[in-house]
C-alpha cells in the first residue's frame, strides 16, 4: 500500500491523498483537505466522509489507519455472518 497525492475529486478540497493497495490497483481510502480556509482533514472510506481532528498530514494519517481498522473489521464481522446464514439454509 502506498499513499499518493491526487487531484481532488471535489471542488472544495483543497488536496487530497488516496491510500492504494498496489494489489488490482483499488484505492482503500482518502484523506482531503478542505478548502474553506479552515484547513481541516477528512477521510473517505466507502463513499463515507468524516472529520478527522488533526492538525497536520502524519497525525491525519494516524487516525484514519484506526478508523479504516474499525471499517474493516465492520465489513469481516457482516460477511462471517453472511457466511454463517448461508449455511444454515444449505
Amino acid at each position: 500500500m502506498e499513499w499518493e497525492e491526487v487531484n481532488t475529486q471535489q471542488d472544495n478540497w483543497k488536496k487530497q491523498w488516496d491510500l492504494t493497495a498496489y494489489y488490482g490497483e483499488h484505492v482503500v481510502g482518502s484523506i482531503v483537505l478542505d478548502d474553506d480556509g479552515e484547513g481541516e482533514f477528512y477521510s473517505v472510506i466507502d463513499g463515507d466522509v468524516e472529520f478527522i481532528p488533526a492538525s497536520d498530514l502524519e497525525k491525519a494519517k494516524r487516525i484514519f489507519y484506526e478508523s479504516l481498522d474499525c471499517f474493516f473489521e465492520g465489513e469481516i464481522n457482516y460477511y462471517n455472518e453472511l457466511r454463517e446464514m448461508l449455511g444454515r439454509i444449505n
